[in-house]
């Protein structure tokens, strides 16, 4: 009832067209716009709105968009019909995850602080009470609890400005009836009504009293507000002091401070579920809060975690205001200036923001280290301000990558940015003192770097005991015996206590007793339900309790990575969509995995574990030899479906799909594009400044290269043998990185390709402080192609060199020297370039000898004409 009716489903345009009644009445919007409202015609209007959302509620289906423009009113009866379902979605077990492109579409004076994606809430039916209170609270004011016509205010007001009291405004309306509606449009879900079966209750009663003439004010509103649904509060216990203290840190970097926060604790104790507390008053504040999480089957993955977390903040801004946006490019574009494209490499989604942006030039991996460092700070100082201070939030750093390791190390032991906080849970049983994050920790408190180290125990029997009794809605005392069976079998963990009570709930141990319409339980039948002790066990028997198919699915789904897409698991799994949907869905009612819908509705094919423990149940479903063979299905599907660009992009988990399963490989030709993958993977790994990665991916390359292609010198085996070279230097290790480097010289074919390797062993040894070996090499680089150099400064051959450059440049004038023509000889081109390189070891070696390389330089170009690297001949 009051709900429009779907007549069928018609052909229109090669789609399916959804026919709809026809309710030419008037909007409810217009309707308060043309109606005074007295209390009868709120009552009348009201009571059957909320009754139909109850219905909806009833059946697992929530509005996301109620609003007075989505009410019509019979102008006949007066009776309301709710229309407007484009945002409408079925709920799930575990609740929906808030889209922030609906944001958009729905009506912002109306929807619930969840909804607006900057709350790090879930959706659940409550956010439709939540917009209900403010249909009400604009029909009995003739305004919306928030008047504003800039959507960020707005998106503001909802999460952080209390509304005045309706009956402030209209001294007509009862207080009981404003108290409703301000319960309603509580900002947090646990604090407002809980059903609108409980809502319909006290509209009901009130009603009736109102009609007997009878007083109001006595009414308790939501005595009888208990909600069918099994519901486990949104609400952080006993945590108020590790909040306080996360809170004072926040304080001082938005003082112009940075500091680091590391929050430490067993797996399922809470530490994302503490933060996300905080996020709340960050997002409230003008600060941004950005995250990412580590994955344990993803460790090579470099930065994977840090990056995630600007991709996500990027997206935020793209939300905002096309004036914001305008500013931001603004700012984005003058702090990267021509070095856009080292950003957009590794942020994608900056380029919605700036563009395309023009390639950079390369340069030596110690001089790349620096510039990629110089402008990923200036890039991260734009978004840490004292007007907005910037948190990152990365979670599970056990797992942690060894350059987001050095990027952090990196950026907090300078004294470039401030008003910035970096926030890092771990787990304390999985790192000894030898691990790789406890040695940055030392190393960071040996720099003076401000740590806030929180410490997570599990929760208190009491604590326990209180959130057992706001599940049942009920006091404390009367369910201490379930609440200490709780705790003896989950020893206080939020998660594990969370999942225990979900399947106490599963197994009718807690169920709603419809007669007394209240929460109770069998504690003999909570007793006997077999429950694991161990968490992964437990999350293996929700599992085990879909149907096998959708067992595999997930199990499929897990090999693909934490987060995943239903396009590819479909592909991968063989099936046929509809199939993998409908596993999907399963899986999803089950709360084993969230849909992803913070970005784009276009995207809810996107989806993620609960938790690690959830993939890692869904994992042990599967043999080695399954694991293999699915992984290796994904990456070739990743490889052959992608665009160049989607390739670069996922070209870390295409190369570490395809390496796990590599020995399953039998075609050259597969084999071969396997290495040309791998050191794709490892030249971007390099350019990211992840040089345990990239040496990591240059090694499985030359692994999986067939012996035959060895032997044969190609421009590949060069590749291989230059990028190995690089990455040993880079990574320290020196004595194999000189012998890879003659490797390279020796497959590289033609004078010109040798001299580009030997450009490269001559920065190796620069870098090394190695001077004479670089000059050496120089020296034997350029023989080839025409040019002597003497072993050490010889004045004979200087002055005989000097008086050619006088002869050479009598009469000429600085601007015929510029305007000279082009140089077109290769061999002379890479003479210059190659002497342009060495001429700084020259300099520290003698600085005569810098000089007599010069004169080698400026000789040939006169003779020649002008190249790139021939003003370093000038300039000496």
């Amino acid at each position: 009832p009051n709900i429009i009716t779907a007549l069928r489903l018609e052909p229109f345009q090669n789609k399916q067209a959804l026919i709809l009644e026809d309710v030419s009445d008037m909007s409810l919007s217009k309707y308060i716009q043309e109606e005074a409202f007295e209390l009868d015609t709120f009552f009348k209007i009201a009571i059957p709105l909320v009754d139909a959302v109850k219905s909806l509620h009833e059946n697992h289906i929530i509005h996301k968009n109620i609003c007075p423009n989505c009410v019509y009113i019979d102008l006949d009866s007066g009776s309301p019909t709710l229309t407007g379902f484009s945002l409408a979605e079925v709920l799930s077990r575990e609740a929906l995850q808030p889209n922030a492109r609906e944001t958009v579409d729905a009506d912002l004076s109306f929807i619930s602080p969840e909804q607006t994606a900057r709350m790090n809430r879930a959706l659940d039916e409550r956010t439709d009470l939540y917009s209900l209170g403010a249909v009400f609270y604009e029909m009995l004011t003739e305004r919306p609890p928030f008047v504003t016509k800039d959507p960020m205010e707005m998106i503001h007001s909802h999460i952080a400005r209390q509304p005045q009291a309706p009956n402030q405004l209209n001294t007509e309306i009862p207080q009981v009836i404003s108290q409703i509606i301000l319960r309603l449009l509580a900002k947090n879900a646990d604090d407002r009504y809980q059903s609108a079966a409980g809502l319909l209750f006290d509209l009901l009663q009130l009603k009736m009293r109102f009609e007997g003439n009878s007083s109001m004010d006595d009414f308790q509103i939501a005595a009888q507000d208990v909600s069918s649904q099994f519901r486990i509060p949104d609400k952080l216990y006993g945590r108020s002091v590790e909040v306080d203290s996360l809170l004072q840190s926040f304080d001082r970097i938005s003082e112009g401070r940075e500091e680091v926060v590391l929050i430490a604790g067993y797996s399922g104790v809470g530490k994302s579920r503490l933060v996300s507390e905080v996020q709340k008053t960050i997002d409230q504040g003008n600060g941004y809060f950005i995250s990412g999480k580590f994955d344990q089957f993803k460790r090579d993955i470099p930065l994977s975690s840090l990056l995630a977390a600007f991709r996500e903040l990027i997206r935020k801004l793209l939300t905002e205001s096309d004036s914001r946006i305008a500013e931001w490019k603004r700012n984005v574009l003058e702090a990267v200036g021509p070095n856009g494209k080292i950003i957009t490499d590794v942020v994608p989604e900056v380029e919605l923001l700036i563009g395309p942006q023009p390639d950079v030039a390369e340069l030596p991996p110690a001089e790349a280290s620096n510039r990629f460092n110089g402008v990923f700070t200036r890039f991260i100082k734009i978004f840490a301000t004292r007007e907005h201070p910037l948190c990152i939030f990365l979670d599970d750093l056990q797992w942690i990558d060894s350059a987001t390791r050095q990027w952090i190390e990196t950026q907090l032991i300078g004294d470039e940015l401030s008003h910035f906080m970096l926030i890092g849970a771990y787990r304390d049983n999985e790192v000894t003192s030898s691990h790789i994050l406890m040695l940055m920790l030392d190393r960071l408190k040996q720099k003076g770097v401000m740590l806030n180290e929180i410490h997570l125990q599990p929760l208190k029997p009491e604590i326990l005991n209180q959130l057992v009794a706001d599940v049942l809605v009920t006091d404390p005392e009367k369910c201490a015996d379930i609440s200490e069976l709780i705790y003896k079998k989950t020893d206080g963990n939020p998660f594990f206590s969370r999942q225990c009570l979900l399947s106490l709930n599963e197994g009718d141990a807690i169920y709603f007793d419809s007669e007394h319409h209240a929460w109770s339980y069998d504690l003999e039948k909570a007793r006997n339900a077999e429950i694991s002790d161990n968490v992964v066990e437990l999350m293996s028997a929700q599992i085990q309790r879909l149907k096998p198919d959708a067992q595999n699915t997930l199990m499929i789904a897990a090999l693909i990575g934490n987060e995943f897409s239903v396009d590819l698991l479909n592909q991968v799994s063989g099936q046929d969509m509809e199939s993998t949907t409908e596993q999907v869905s399963d899986a999803a009612k089950q709360g084993l995995i969230i849909p992803m819908y913070a970005w784009d509705k276009n995207d809810i094919e996107d989806y993620k574990f609960l938790h690690d423990r959830v993939q890692q149940a869904a994992l042990s479903l599967s043999d080695e030899s399954e694991k293999q063979a699915i992984r290796l299905k994904a990456g070739r599907i990743l490889l052959e479906d992608a665009t160049i660009a989607e390739t670069e992009d996922n070209i870390y988990e295409i190369a570490d799909h395809l390496n796990f399963s590599a020995n399953l490989i039998t075609d050259a030709q597969e084999l071969r594009d396997l290495v040309e993958i791998n050191l794709a993977a490892s030249r971007r790994a390099k350019n990211a400044m992840a040089y345990e990665p990239a040496l990591r991916y240059i090694k499985n390359a030359m692994l999986v290269l067939p012996e035959s292609e060895w032997e044969v010198h190609t421009p590949l085996t060069r590749d291989l043998l230059l990028q190995r070279a690089e990455s040993e230097h880079l990574c320290g290790f020196n004595e194999p990185a000189e012998a890879y480097y003659d490797q390279a010289i020796e497959h590289a074919k033609s004078t010109i390709d040798k001299a580009r390797v030997y450009i490269r062993k001559i920065h190796y040894y620069s870098n090394l402080r190695k001077f004479n070996e670089a000059y050496q090499t120089g020296r034997a680089a350029v023989r080839p192609l025409g040019v002597n150099l003497p072993a050490k400064f010889f004045p004979p051959q200087f002055l005989k060199d000097l008086a050619i450059y006088r002869f050479l440049i009598r009469g000429k004038k600085v601007a015929e020297i510029v305007d000279m023509k082009e140089m077109t000889d290769e061999n002379h081109k890479m003479a210059v370039l190659l002497m342009a390189t060495f001429a700084r070891a020259a300099y520290q070696i003698k600085p005569e000898l810098c000089i007599a390389v010069s004169a080698k330089m400026v000789n040939l170009c006169l003779r020649h004409g002008n190249t790139d690297g021939g003003f370093v001949g000038y300039l000496a």
